[in-house]
């Protein structure tokens, strides 16, 4: 629970957004755990945090654990955090025995999973696959125009003596321990659930254009109001599923024009549709 002390929220969540101070902070903090247990702090060009307990056999590929520290602005205090923490505890106690583990096991804190400052989420780990090229990742600019390179390398002017590795590298396996983020669990009085499948997502940017006319005198039946229409649309339900595995979302990124004495001409968001069909 000390964790979320950092960015800790009126409501009880966090708001320990990605390279923000706060995450920071997280780091500043995990790190001294870590090290306190013989574990030893590494970073890469994408901001991934790596805390690594050497096994007999280091030339072998490590096992890799973790989740990642940042969240959305109203987050949940272990969403993340708890993935990360579980796996340090995990190494330290590994570390606490008197033989070592057979290979290296490297506990992760992934850069901005969430997506929530700079978008699109899961930078860090897709950089770390090279789905994603470091350039686009750090051009991305969050709503202050503040470039994830700028955040990037102000993370690593924060913390001098946390080495630099390269980014990217076979790992042996990789285990997540995540909150569910629903409450089927609790309502099933279960503690812990296996992961059966993962949600394809595809995000799409819906522009409606319809035409601005004053609102105090144009008739109802003449508007093309553009908000109107997609208010229509987001409440279509274009999710149907027998099995529950469907999920849409309206994204809150705005780009309007008018006031509000006008009927709105355009209206502009971001869908995102979620399927473990997808």
């Amino acid at each position: 629970m000390a964790l979320a002390e950092i960015g800790a929220t009126p409501a009880g969540g966090v708001n320990r957004q990605a390279l923000s101070d706060g995450e920071i902070a997280a780091w500043r903090r995990v790190i001294g755990w870590a090290r306190e247990a013989g574990l030893t702090p590494s970073t890469d060009a994408a901001g991934n945090l790596f805390l690594t307990l050497a096994g007999r056999d280091r030339a072998a590929s490590p096992v890799l654990l973790g989740s990642h520290l940042d969240s959305q602005p109203t987050g949940g205090k272990f969403d993340g955090a708890a993935g990360v923490m579980a796996a340090l505890e995990a190494a330290v106690s590994l570390a606490e025995q008197s033989d070592r583990p057979a290979r290296d096991v490297i506990v992760v804190a992934w850069m901005n999973e969430e997506g929530s400052r700079f978008a699109p989420g899961m930078m860090g780990s897709e950089a770390f696959t090279g789905e994603r090229n470091m350039d686009a990742i750090r051009a991305a600019r969050d709503a202050d125009g503040i470039s994830v390179g700028e955040a990037l390398d102000r993370l690593h002017q924060a913390l001098p003596d946390v080495p630099h590795r390269p980014l990217g590298f076979a790992a042996g396996a990789y285990l997540e321990l995540h909150i569910e983020q629903g409450p089927l669990l609790e309502a099933a009085d279960c503690a812990i659930g296996v992961v059966t499948g993962i949600q394809g997502k595809k995000t799409f940017q819906v522009v409606v254009e319809g035409a601005e006319g004053h609102a105090g005198t144009l008739a109802q039946q003449e508007r093309r109001d553009a908000l109107a229409a997609f208010a229509r649309m987001a409440s279509a339900r274009p999710c149907r599923d027998r099995h529950g595995r469907c999920r849409h979302q309206v994204h809150h990124r705005p780009r309007c024009r008018g006031s509000e004495r006008a009927v709105g001409g355009a209206f502009a968001r971001q869908l995102q549709h979620r399927s473990a069909s997808s």
